[in-house]
């Protein structure tokens, strides 16, 4: 009879003599490279490289146990205490998909040991944010909803603003509308060249006052011909501003983006954006004016925006207006809501174009501050308005066909 002992513990030797083996033709370097082939770490947590999954089903693959061993004791027994009451922590909700939830975005950069590349956050450019990457929060279900970008009928009417009237009840879906508005602002910019994470400021030439060049605040000037000549008649015959502040969200907006280039030309870097109920604010400091092109200064800045009735969102700016007012720094100007959720929009999708290496130093009462930048705003091009109504011009060309034809029409060709 077959001694079982001695099987199993000859078995175990083999293993062991196996992995050993292995151990010897496989060195670190080889396996770090395999391990980084198929998976990415963002603030300790691993997710398959594919597709941003903790528990993958089509990769096979699930991390909970490796990302399980990196939590704090104290926090691991809390949860199963609490949240994972009742289950294996192994059969925890995995956090998934997080390409598109938390849009990390690839460095470059290599840890200088295991050689797994560094991802940063879209929000604030930080590499391993802890507040857009912070894993426990997601875990204890503290996580912050995200909220839609802004209210439909906003949009409507800030498209409006830009020349791009859509009907009120338009049964455009929330996604390509505001793609619509996300393409004005892109085209009112002439950034379409420019894609995400393309622009690194600190790399461009700084924008200088030579001989025969303009300043920056002269520079970020873009009008059409009918606003110039609108603007002439009106000077020349002493009428009333043909562009009146606080009736048009994007003539403002336009107008604020020479104004932030007025104030740093005046040594003034530091500003609020606020309207006059103080509602909302966008707190803006600036870093430096560069030069996109001949013809084009950028102003690099970083921001936060502020919400007066939200607690956290007052803790996050209040020591900046202390600090930059305490020096006389600052600058406000009176935006209205419209204005500001125009400028808003601007600032974020400007900020998803800067490099995700860019990392400008700030204070540390500016954590939170995003960095973004300015460039001049023109008006929509008749082109370029026909492009965003393209979808009701369709709609409308649909309507009259119907009206024409109420029922099929069959053309028979004959030939001769």
């Amino acid at each position: 009879m077959l001694d079982e002992d001695a099987i199993a513990n000859a078995m175990a030797d083999a293993y062991i003599s196996a992995m050993n083996d292995v151990d010897d033709a496989i060195d670190n370097d080889t396996i770090d490279e395999l391990v980084n082939s198929s998976m990415v770490i963002i603030n300790g947590f691993q997710f398959c490289k594919d597709h941003g999954n903790e528990a993958c089903t089509p990769c096979e693959g699930d991390c909970r146990l490796n990302n399980n061993d990196t939590l704090p004791k104290n926090l691991y027994n809390r949860l199963k205490r609490t949240v994972w009451a009742g289950i294996s922590p192994l059969s925890r909700p995995p956090i998934n998909n997080i390409y598109k939830k938390y849009k990390p975005i690839p460095t470059g950069e290599l840890h200088p040991t295991r050689r797994y590349e560094f991802y940063a956050c879209h929000d604030h450019h930080e590499i391993d944010c802890n507040v857009c990457f912070d894993w426990m929060e997601v875990l204890e279900g503290k996580e912050k909803k995200e909220e839609p970008a802004t209210d439909r009928r906003l949009i409507l009417g800030l498209l409006k603003s830009m020349g791009v009237e859509l009907p009120p009840d338009t049964k455009m879906r929330d996604e390509v509308l505001e793609k619509k508005f996300s393409a004005a602002l892109t085209a009112s910019q002439s950034l379409s060249s420019y894609g995400a994470s393309s622009i690194s400021p600190e790399k461009l030439p700084q924008w200088t006052v030579r001989t025969g060049k303009t300043s920056a605040f002269e520079a970020m000037n873009r009008a059409s011909v009918t606003e110039t000549l609108r603007a002439q008649e009106s000077k020349r015959s002493g009428t009333a501003d043909p562009f009146p502040l606080y009736e048009n969200a994007f003539m403002d907006a336009r107008q604020t983006s020479r104004h932030l280039a007025h104030n740093f030309e005046k040594g003034r870097n530091a500003l609020v954006l606020r309207d006059k109920d103080n509602v909302q604010a966008i707190c803006i400091r600036m870093l430096g004016v560069y030069k996109l092109d001949k013809d084009t200064p950028l102003i690099s800045l970083i921001y936060e925006t502020v919400t007066y009735s939200n607690p956290d969102e007052i803790a996050n700016v209040l020591d900046f207006m202390y600090h930059l007012g305490s020096y006389g720094q600052a600058a406000q100007i009176q935006a209205t809501l419209e204005e500001q959720a125009l400028f808003r929009q601007l600032l974020a999708e400007n900020s998803r174009r800067v490099s995700a290496k860019y990392r400008p130093p700030k204070e540390s009462y500016e954590k939170t501050f995003q960095p973004s930048f300015v460039v001049p705003i023109g008006p929509l091009s008749q082109i370029d308005i026909g492009k965003l109504t393209q979808h009701r011009m369709r709609n409308m060309r649909q309507q009259i066909n119907q009206s024409l034809f109420p029922v099929p029409v069959c053309v028979v060709l004959r030939s001769r």
